[in-house]
């Protein structure tokens, strides 16, 4: 299965498939970002299931998923440009406050915030 969510400018594609497994079955998908021109993998997600789903519509666990997980990998490079920028080598409270501050300014997390509540509140066959 294949469909697109429109985010502002930007388009998010999503790649998803069934497999069966030794023990089950499993859903796997991959996230595409394309703004334009540019067309590229952002982040992939599974999910290894023994019977059966209780998902609002098929693969939206495993497409909440690869979106979680883009958002996981932009927030880790930030807090590694954010520590260098800085000169930390480790986080204290304070440090994370403002990390914290930076993270809530980011375009790209908030669009990808937005995409993951879309997939939430909307149904996609």
């Amino acid at each position: 299965m294949m469909f697109s969510v429109n985010i502002a400018q930007d388009k998010y594609t999503f790649h998803c498939n069934a497999r069966n497994t030794k023990s089950g079955f499993a859903h796997d998908c991959e996230l595409y970002f394309s703004n334009h021109d540019n067309y590229y993998k952002i982040a992939c997600g599974s999910c290894y299931y023994y019977n059966r789903t209780w998902e609002s519509w098929r693969f939206q666990s495993v497409c909440l998923q690869a979106v979680q997980n883009a958002i996981d990998q932009k927030t880790d490079e930030l807090k590694a440009e954010f520590k260098a920028a800085n000169n930390y080598s480790r986080m204290t409270t304070k440090r994370s406050n403002n990390f914290l501050l930076v993270q809530a300014q980011n375009e790209y997390l908030q669009k990808l915030e937005l995409l993951k509540n879309e997939l939430k509140t909307h149904c996609y066959y």
